[in-house]
């Protein structure tokens, strides 16, 4: 800190009347003395310093305790309080101060989803319809005299499997199950 500026310097709280009365926080210049400490000084002067650090010190650990509770508060909403207080405060408020880390990462999550979801869409629209690509609608009747642009694949959309010839005791499944008992059948019924 430059010691040129005014410093914020308050009191300890006191306990007064059965109540804790916290005194106001006031603006304080440093002293003359404290720019000309190269030469020999008075003892005015020496006290004069003396006080102005004593009471900059107090405000700077006063200071600093109430930062150190701020944020010990902000820590443990967080913690008992993960997705925030409903009507109070959540990421999902405007402003939030305790669970703007929190309310940033879902934005950017929510951003990166939308973004995802757009790409799948555009590939989606692009890619299930066979019209750019054969020149017609597979999902449709394709009329007799309809002639395909060129440059279109000439295959079927579907591969086929070949039917391998297999010999008959392989396809004859009843004869494989029953094998034998076709002499000696009794009828039923």
């Amino acid at each position: 800190t430059d010691p040129h500026e005014p410093s914020m310097v308050m009191e300890p709280e006191k306990f007064e009347y059965s109540t804790v009365k916290v005194p106001p926080t006031k603006t304080v210049q440093p002293p003359d003395a404290l720019f000309r400490q190269d030469k020999l000084m008075t003892p005015k002067d020496r006290e004069s310093i003396l006080v102005y650090e004593k009471q900059k010190r107090m405000a700077d650990l006063v200071l600093g305790r109430d930062r150190h509770k701020q944020m010990r508060l902000v820590a443990l909403m967080q913690k008992r309080f993960p997705s925030g207080v409903l009507g109070v405060e959540s990421a999902a408020s405007e402003g939030t101060v305790v669970y703007a880390a929190t309310r940033l990462a879902e934005s950017s999550k929510a951003q990166v989803a939308h973004e995802v979801r757009l790409n799948k869409q555009d590939w989606i629209i692009r890619n299930s319809r066979s019209e750019p690509h054969l020149g017609y609608d597979f999902l449709h009747s394709i009329p007799k005299d309809f002639e395909p642009p060129p440059g279109a694949p000439e295959r079927r959309l579907w591969e086929t499997k070949g039917r391998v010839p297999q010999p008959p005791e392989v396809t004859d499944t009843r004869s494989r199950v029953f094998q034998g008992v076709g002499e000696h059948r009794v009828p039923v019924g």
